[in-house]
């Protein structure tokens, strides 16, 4: 993963239009700025926009302080391919919004998406393309601020799924699981397979018993057929009688609901006629009285004309007495806003009075202000020039200043230059005294990598007798179990036997299996068959036992041959740790001798410089300038007395103009009051003649007339309308009183109306009374036939009920036989079939034997202990070696460092482990007792190292290197190193970005991406 181009929207420090950073063209970068300009976030924009994560912040924390969204575009390069993606963060009320897109560059220099259905699933995608996750990132490829020990500080386990994870380790724990899987299946399926071939095999030997079986059923079925036959005509011959008595019973029920309703009618018809005589007796009551009713009819009119005429007088005079109310309203709104008009005249008045009584003390203060004013103005200009003749003293001071401390740090330097050479010299002593043991040690470290290579030999020879014992000790188990299985079945069929003989022996007579006659014939036929089976059941046990005893000895034999080889195994990661130790030792004795060559040729040159004072040449000839201007410059102390003279002036001064923002303040409140005071004099005239207009308006009632007119005009109009409440109430009550009248004469036009026709349907009822008397006579006739009819019915029932019963007994006899019989030929086919299948099974079985046999090597293949450990065990020589090469030249080969991967217990067993062992000329030591520089040198080494391996390695590689940290730990000569290191390692990677802030790094790095921080957020720019 190359980095290609970066933008950023409202993330953290950088807000909006922040410029694109390109990437194109860098190869080693140094991003310099002040603390907190954004250096690191920028790295953070990077790790957030590919897997989400950015130094333990929450995605709402990195969104810019007054800002609801962010974006970050990052574009990189992937084995020649560009890749993109886009991640943004919306604020939301509770849970906020992420989105984020994958897209690839086309032929064409376009983009094509390819995104997962989530984020979960697009966040997959983009760790499968680049292979690696963010904690793999962070501990190998990017030393990030205050985390550079990450890798170094974790625990063995999270150090070896780091170290899994770069070399790519997850792919063969996939095809591990896969072929575990696999594994099982076909396991699974082989039990299957042979539990069925064992359940057929016994099931073959019942075909003789299947066929007897058959022929008996199939006579049960013939005879009940016969039965069913003759029951099913007898129920017939019932059925159709019974039928005819059915429809003897319909008619008698129709001709029962007949007479029912008949008599029903009657005698609502009787009521109806008492009902009708009793209307028509009524209605020749009420029309004898029609003379009395229309009069009190008419007389309820003419009441009815007056009350209507009164109801209208009453709302004229209503309306009128609201008009007149509307208009008494207007009037005293009127003088009510005339009354507060005068209110607010006679206040404003009095307080024009009040301001006029002032103005002439107000004249005398103004006065007495504007001369002490023009007073502190001359004070000010003469505090100015004193001011200006003390700040150039202090200019000429600081000069002096200046030019005193850098002749000490020019001193310093110089000391400090001479300090390297001799730190040097001695540097150079202690590597020729280290060096020279170890080149004299490389005769004894052959020899002792001869002996170890023969001892590994010898190890692989064993590993392949075990393994193939193993492989053999696997198969006779399983073999061992299928034979224990086939016992019991044997042993299960052995008994079944027994006991079908024992049941035939009884003289029964009866087949155990069908339960049909045997006859002498048969019984004696089926003897022999079990006496038979029995005898072969036996002599299958005792040769599958023996078989069974034959494969437990081989397993006890093989398992102690393993323990043994195993025991003598245990040793040969033991000898591969002192191999590769060995070879170690070899290769550093090596380049020990280059070491001590160059060492000494360093040593003879250094001491020249040190005798000719050949250092820091240029500071010495500062130095010598710097004197000579302190001396140009005059007696400093006399001009620190005079400055001194000129601040005692300036704060008397400044005690006295202190007093002149008050002045000011007074003469400005002075001259307020006075404008307002002549203001008010001027006003005074016009607020007097206001209050006497108003007041004489109130006296006079000068307002409202018009209202005052209607008023007069509608009272004589109510007066002229003379409406009487007492009259109304009157009308009223002889309305009420006549108001029955008008119903009275309703009821005699309905009488009248009614007669005639209640009289027509009075005769009309009489008539059909006689009709519906006849017709009860007729139906009670044609009932009593009818009952004698149906006396045999119930004989009739019984008599079809008991046939029914008999024939749902023969047909279920029949269909048992049927089932039977059904039965026992699936079973014939079964047993056909299952010998048909039996040698397919057979031949499957033995195919997936093989296949589990396959998959179960492969699975010890691709775990942990195979190909995995194998691949670490290589990984970390070269881990160790290259990280051992950088601490030799960042450290003038003080520091060593190594990697085990077994540690021996307590107890004495050995576990698997990734520890990191530290040594240096004091011995090997704990990660925490070595101080901050030395623990950043390590952390540098280690991670340089994995960082190398990860951009070399096979798939999707980090061609990344990323130092946020660590230069603020090391002294001068520490910090050369770091960068000499970073130079040397910066062709194995095609991006390299450090970042720092120390001003003296900066001018190391061929390209500089400085940023800045202002009021808008940070932005960079390239040099």
């Amino acid at each position: 993963m190359i980095p290609y181009k970066l933008t950023v929207r409202n993330f953290m420090c950088y807000r909006e239009d922040v410029p694109p950073l390109l990437f194109e063209g860098i190869h080693i970068a140094c991003l310099s700025g002040e603390n907190g300009a954004g250096k690191s976030t920028l790295l953070d924009a990077i790790t957030w926009a590919l897997w989400g994560e950015a130094r333990g912040k929450s995605d709402d924390d990195l969104i810019a302080l007054g800002s609801n969204d962010m974006e970050v575009d990052f574009e990189w390069q992937l084995e020649g391919a560009f890749y993109r993606v886009i991640r943004r963060r919306t604020k939301g009320k509770r849970t906020g919004l992420s989105i984020v897109e994958l897209q690839v560059q086309t032929a064409d220099g376009s983009w094509r998406r390819l995104s997962g259905d989530s984020v979960r699933d697009t966040n997959a995608q983009i760790s499968e393309l680049l292979r690696m996750s963010y904690a793999t990132f962070i501990n190998s490829a990017f030393l990030m601020q205050g985390r550079a020990d990450e890798f170094t500080n974790s625990t063995p386990q999270a150090r070896k799924q780091v170290l899994g994870d770069m070399l790519g380790l997850a792919d063969y724990e996939r095809l591990e699981k896969q072929a575990k899987q696999r594994r099982d299946r076909a396991e699974l399926h082989l039990r299957e397979r042979e539990g069925v071939i064992a359940d057929y095999e016994q099931k073959a030997q019942h075909l003789p018993l299947i066929k007897a079986d058959m022929a008996a059923a199939e006579v049960r079925v013939t005879a009940a057929q016969q039965v069913v036959n003759a029951t099913e005509a007898q129920a017939a011959a019932l059925r159709e009688h019974m039928q005819q008595l059915r429809q003897i019973a319909e008619r008698q029920a129709t001709v029962q609901a007949q007479l029912t309703d008949c008599e029903q009618r009657l005698a609502e018809l009787e009521l109806a006629l008492t009902q009708l005589q009793t209307r028509v007796t009524a209605h020749h009551t009420v029309v004898a009285q029609s003379g009395t009713i229309l009069a009190q009819y008419e007389t309820l009119q003419n009441q009815q004309l007056s009350l209507h005429a009164m109801d209208q007088r009453r709302d004229q005079a209503m309306e009128l007495r609201e008009l007149w109310h509307e208009q008494r309203d207007i009037v005293s709104a009127a003088k009510a806003a005339i009354d507060a008009e005068l209110s607010k005249a006679q206040h404003e008045l009095t307080l024009l009075e009040e301001q006029t009584e002032g103005q002439q003390d107000y004249e005398q203060q103004v006065t007495s202000l504007q001369a002490e004013t023009t007073r502190f103005a001359a004070l000010q200009t003469e505090h100015e020039h004193v001011r200006q003749m003390e700040a150039s003293l202090a200019e000429q001071l600081s000069a002096g200043d200046q030019l005193a401390l850098e002749q000490s740090q020019y001193e310093r330097i110089i000391d400090q230059a001479r300090g390297e050479i001799e730190k040097v010299l001695h540097s150079l002593e202690q590597t020729i005294e280290r060096c020279q043991p170890q080149v004299e040690r490389v005769t004894t470290i052959e020899a002792s990598l001869a002996s170890i290579e023969a001892q590994l030999v010898t190890f692989d020879d064993q590993a392949a007798t075990m393994n193939a014992l193993q492989t053999n000790v696997a198969e006779l188990e399983r073999e061992e179990a299928r034979l224990q299985e086939q016992m019991q079945t044997i042993t299960k069929q052995g008994k079944e036997t027994k006991s079908k003989l024992d049941l035939v022996q009884a003289g029964s007579g009866i087949c155990p299996v069908c339960h049909s006659e045997l006859g002498a014939a048969g019984l004696q036929t089926v003897v022999d068959q079990y006496t038979e089976q029995q005898t072969t059941l036996r002599a299958e046990l005792r040769a599958v036992k023996r078989r069974q005893e034959d494969a437990l000895t081989q397993v006890t034999a093989h398992r102690s041959t393993i323990a043994t080889l195993e025991a003598a195994l245990q040793k040969r990661s033991t000898v591969e740790r002192k191999q590769a130790t060995t070879l170690l030792q070899r290769e550093q004795a090596e380049s020990a001798r280059n070491e001590l060559l160059t060492a000494q040729a360093e040593l003879t040159i250094y001491n020249q410089r040190l005798e000719h004072r050949s250092y820091a040449e240029a500071a010495q000839a500062h130095l010598q300038t710097i004197q000579q201007r302190i001396a140009a410059l005059g007696d400093l102390q006399a001009m620190r007395q005079q400055r001194e003279q000129l601040r005692t002036i300036i704060r008397e001064h400044e005690r006295e103009l202190s007093a002149a923002p008050q002045a000011e303040r007074r003469l400005a409140e002075a001259e307020v009051q006075l404008r307002a005071c002549r203001l008010a004099a001027q006003r005074l005239p016009t607020a007097r003649k206001l209050v006497d207009q108003l007041q004489g308006r109130l006296d006079n009632e000068d307002y409202a007339q018009e209202a005052r007119s209607k008023r007069n005009t509608i009272r004589q109009q109510y007066d002229a309308l003379a409406y009487s409440k007492d009259e109304h109430a009157i009308l009223k009550a002889d309305v009420e009183r006549l108001l029955p009248a008008e119903r009275r004469k309703q009821e005699l036009e309905r009488a009248i109306t009614d007669l005639e026709r209640d009289e027509q349907q009075l005769g009309r009822d009489t008539e059909l009374l006689a009709y519906h008397n006849l017709q009860i006579t007729t139906d009670r006739a044609e009932l009593a036939e009818l009952m004698l009819r149906l006396r045999e019915q119930r004989e009739v029932e019984f008599g079809l009920r008991e046939a029914e019963a008999s024939l749902e007994r023969t047909r279920e006899t029949l269909a048992n036989a049927q089932k039977e019989l059904g039965s026992i030929e699936g079973d014939l086919r079964h047993c056909n079939e299952m010998i048909e299948q039996l040698q397919i099974y057979r031949q499957q079985a033995t195919r997936f034997a093989e296949e589990h046999a396959l998959f179960a090597e492969l699975t010890e293949a691709f775990g942990k202990k195979g190909l995995q450990a194998m691949l670490i065990e290589n990984a970390l020589p070269e881990i160790e070696h290259e990280a051992n090469q950088l601490l030799a030249r960042i450290t003038d080969h003080q520091m060593h460092v190594t990697l085990d991967t077994q540690r021996d217990t307590k107890k004495g067993d050995t576990i698997e482990t990734l520890d990191i062992r530290i040594a240096d000329g004091l011995g090997t030591r704990d990660y925490a007792m070595y101080s901050g520089g030395e623990a950043f040198r390590v952390n540098f080494a280690v991670r340089i190292a994995l960082s190398k391996l990860l951009a070399h390695r096979a798939g999707a590689s980090l061609k990344t290197l990323v130092i946020d940290e660590g230069f603020g730990t090391q002294d001068g000569k520490g910090r050369e190193r770091v960068i000499e290191a970073i130079n040397a390692v910066a062709d194995d990677f095609a991006r390299v970005l450090v970042i720092t802030h120390i001003q003296e790094l900066k001018d190391q790095f061929p390209t500089q991406i400085e940023i800045t921080k202002g009021s808008y957020g940070s932005t960079w720019r390239i040099t």
